[in-house]
C-alpha cells in the first residue's frame, strides 16, 4: 500500500474522540460514559489518546438509533 492510499485508508476508517463526539451527538463525557459501559470500544485509548474504529461507531449508532 502506498503512503497516500494508507493516509486514505485512515481517514476513511479511523476516528477520533472529537469527530466521534460530533458523530454520534454527544459530549466527550458522553463518549468516556459509553466507553465505560461497554457500549464503544476503542481501537486505542492511552492518556490523552482515544482512536475508534469507524465501523464501530456505525455500529453502536445503528444499535441506538434501531436501524
Amino acid at each position: 500500500m502506498k503512503d497516500k492510499e494508507y493516509i486514505k485508508y485512515l481517514k476513511d476508517n479511523v476516528m477520533t474522540s472529537k469527530m466521534v463526539s460530533e458523530e454520534l451527538g454527544v459530549t466527550r463525557e458522553g463518549i468516556r460514559y459509553l466507553i465505560r459501559e461497554k457500549k464503544l470500544t476503542p481501537v486505542i485509548s492511552e492518556r490523552n489518546t482515544t482512536i475508534f474504529g469507524r465501523r464501530e461507531v456505525e455500529r453502536y449508532k445503528k444499535e441506538r438509533d434501531g436501524d
